[in-house]
């Protein structure tokens, strides 16, 4: 008997917000679709990346704060 093929499930990657900030970046260059190919990510993950760029530029910051006492 054939056995029907496993179930294939996309591969979920994992970006920071830094790779997120350089995407957003580089779409101004090149444009949203070409940086989604480039990632392997769907258009509109890409797309939401683009429109929060400037709230992604203020997270970073704050991740890089040593806090207070440090």
């Amino acid at each position: 008997m054939d056995d029907p093929p496993p179930n294939k499930k996309k591969q979920r990657w994992s970006y920071t917000i830094r790779d997120k900030r350089v995407a957003a970046r580089r779409m101004k260059e090149i444009g949203v679709e070409e940086v989604a190919r480039e990632l392997l990510c769907a258009r509109g993950t890409a797309h939401v990346w683009y429109q929060q760029a400037d709230k992604l530029v203020s997270l970073s910051s704050h991740a890089t704060d040593e806090g207070p006492g440090m």
